[in-house]
């Protein structure tokens, strides 16, 4: 997916901060009995809340892999390090 594509889609949606030490659960079951999944992580570079707070998403609509890119109902996040990852060992 291009940039441009990816900025389409995202179009309308809050540009939420930076997601660290970020992981992905599920968050139950849509309308129509489908999983959903959500993000958990701390935040940073987003004026909702103070830095670094641990925060969970709302429902996850797409994640660009390629891109470090969850989008959500309502805002998109730029993913940083996933949780679990070593600092020392890139």
């Amino acid at each position: 997916m291009s940039e441009f594509d990816l900025e389409c889609v995202l179009k309308g949606k809050h540009k939420g901060g930076r997601l660290e030490n970020w992981y992905i659960t599920d968050h139950g079951l849509d309308d129509d009995g489908l999983p959903v999944k959500g993000a958990h992580g701390n935040i940073y570079e987003d004026d909702r809340f103070r830095t670094g707070e641990y925060i969970h998403t709302s429902v996850i609509i797409n994640h660009y892999v390629e891109e470090g890119i969850i989008e959500t109902l309502n805002t998109y996040y730029t993913l940083g390090r996933p949780a679990g990852k070593d600092r020392g060992s890139d």
